[in-house]
């Protein structure tokens, strides 16, 4: 909120892609603001949106599950199951996970439009539906998946309507296209884009991952062959279900297994990426499928019936304490960041200018508070986790690495100028008198950060005098800079350096860069696009030392009448992993 000052910087904010390549202004940038700049950062209204936003879908649901089945009772099942499964824990628990909530509405309000423009062809739902439709754009990219639901279903039970769904594929078509012309694909990493038979392992992981509760062993002690053998006998029955309704000509089941597999395919490609998030809204399909399967065996013999609330059971016994156990969990953590970002904010003001360190940092709490900067969000930048406290939380990630304290702050903290807390039993207090700071007298260059986030004003220590002030999340180099970074821990590592160049810098052609690695040229690379982020992957010199210094060199620089400095590129991340 600090950095909007008048309607362009807004503009900016809502409209501007993210360094990572998301664009998600009413999701990811509008929902926050609007409600912090009403509320304030209590998380509380945070949840009754999510709450109302879910309540919708459950409605929709329902609705949508009747059309199709022409059964009350598969419409009050399908939204249970869809809520009881446990791959919506992410999303009802954190706030950050809401763009899913909303996508669903998205999807759901889309396609009981189109099922109400069929069932009445009136052209208010029509347009209705192209008007949700569009705006599931900003808020997250699996709504491009909408025309191929529209067009299955068409093609399944409404053949007549086929042709009509075509025009959808042209904005999804058009989305993609622009995606992948101004966005650079990660060349390595967790999202990386793998388009090959590796493809079908992550279906079939996902598929029996949707009928497996999350931490069913933790939260509910149940032997983890329950949750297989559970996987099993569902997977049978549904897709036996499926393959003989299609036998008899019913192709609403097919179209419940086809909103499963078309929800889900934007995430198949990342193979190295896979998460219980990603199945939230594909499982949605699989929630009126096992409506749909569980009313039409209650309608067949007590065999049936039997074998039918057997199933249905088990799946509640399996989730919905999960679920209980799951919230549980959460609030404990979320209690636990909270006090621990308190204590924080606190101690920086009684201590100004002072360095900041952690101990006893577990990794939920690690990966909950540190690693999403939230500090940063009160103005408190020099937080750092002290050495050694990453063979505690995560041994060898560079996700944690980044975050202790570097060698070149040592002495700060050796000078007295650090207050030291400590995490423990789910209090925070301050360890400074008892912490042996004299042992962090001998710098050494293992705790410099094989990360470095330009934009971050708690890098500064390591980027050369040469780079500008940090600007929108960015830092712009001139023509040379200098980046120091820890040197490779792991034999085959690679080094990531990712930034944003300016539409002027490719005017005259593409831009050239040069990375140097201390006294050694790296691959050089050319910037085609302009007005885009890109990102390179560098092999390096098996005999890199443990702390290296980048060299980085463009082939030209621009200034412009508003702003007369020398500049080159705008810099995010350089990484080594």
């Amino acid at each position: 909120m600090s950095k909007i000052h008048n309607a362009q910087d807004l503009r900016e904010i809502l409209l501007q892609p993210t360094p990572g390549g998301s664009w998600r202004p009413f999701s990811d940038r509008g929902y926050y603001l609007l409600l912090q700049s009403i509320f304030g950062a209590t998380p509380v209204p945070f949840h009754i949106a999510c709450f109302l936003t879910q309540f919708i879908n459950l409605a929709l649901v329902f609705s949508i599950t009747r059309r199709l089945t022409g059964s009350d009772g598969a419409a009050f099942l399908a939204p249970l199951l869809w809520i009881a499964n446990s791959k919506l824990l992410l999303v009802m628990a954190w706030c950050l996970a809401y763009d899913y909530a909303l996508c669903g509405m998205c999807l759901l309000g889309s396609f009981w439009l189109f099922l109400r423009w069929i069932d009445t062809d009136a052209r208010r739902y029509y347009v209705g539906m192209w008007i949700v439709f569009l705006l599931g754009f900003g808020v997250l990219e699996t709504n491009l998946v909408f025309p191929m639901l529209a067009a299955a279903y068409a093609w399944l039970c409404a053949r007549a309507y086929f042709k009509k769904t075509l025009p959808l594929f042209i904005p999804s078509i058009a989305f993609l296209a622009a995606h992948m012309l101004m966005i650079h694909a990660p060349a390595s990493g967790p999202y990386r884009m793998h388009f090959t038979s590796a493809m079908v392992r992550t279906f079939i992981r996902y598929w029996a991952w949707d009928f497996e509760p999350v931490n069913l062993t933790t939260f509910t002690h149940l032997p983890e062959t329950v949750g297989i053998v559970g996987m099993l006998l569902f997977s049978g029955a549904l897709l036996t279900f499926v393959a003989f309704q299609a036998y008899r000509r019913n192709f609403v089941p097919v179209f419940f297994f086809c909103w499963f597999v078309i929800v889900l395919a934007p995430a198949l490609p990342l193979r190295d990426n896979i998460q219980d998030v990603y199945l939230a809204l594909p499982c949605i399909g699989v929630a009126m499928l096992g409506a749909s399967a569980f009313v039409w065996a209650w309608k067949r013999s007590k065999l049936y019936q039997s074998l039918a609330v057997a199933l249905l059971l088990l799946f509640l016994v399996e989730s919905v304490p999960t679920d209980i156990r799951g919230i549980e969990w959460y609030r404990e953590r979320s209690l636990r960041v909270e006090n621990l970002v308190e204590t924080v904010v606190a101690k920086h003001a009684e201590n100004p200018g002072k360095i900041i360190l952690l101990t006893g940092i577990d990794a939920p709490l690690f990966y909950a508070s540190v690693n999403q900067r939230a500090f940063a969000a009160f103005g408190v930048n020099d937080v750092y986790l002290a050495p050694g406290s990453e063979t505690e939380i995560s041994p060898g990630d560079p996700a944690v690495a980044q975050f202790v304290l570097p060698a070149a702050r040592m002495q700060d903290a050796v000078a007295h100028r650090a207050v030291v807390l400590q995490s423990k039993d789910g209090h925070v207090t301050d360890v400074t008198a008892q912490y042996a700071l004299p042992e962090l007298q001998q710098p050494q260059a293992q705790a410099m950060s094989t990360r470095v986030d330009a934009g971050d004003p708690q890098f500064q220590n390591q980027l050369g005098p040469e780079w500008y002030a940090i600007d929108q999340g960015f830092r712009w180099m001139p023509m040379r800079a200098t980046v120091r970074l820890r040197g490779p821990i792991a034999k085959g590592q690679k080094l990531i350096v990712s930034g944003y160049c300016p539409a002027l810098q490719t005017a005259k052609g593409p831009l050239g860069l040069q990375v140097s690695l201390d006294d050694f040229a790296l691959r050089p690379v050319e910037i085609e696009k302009g007005d885009a982020p890109f990102s390179f992957e560098f092999s390096l010199p098996e005999d890199a030392r443990a702390e290296i210094t980048l060299r980085l060199e463009v082939e030209r620089t621009f200034s412009t009448p508003a702003d007369q400095r020398t500049l080159g590129l705008a810099f995010g991340t350089f990484e080594i992993r």
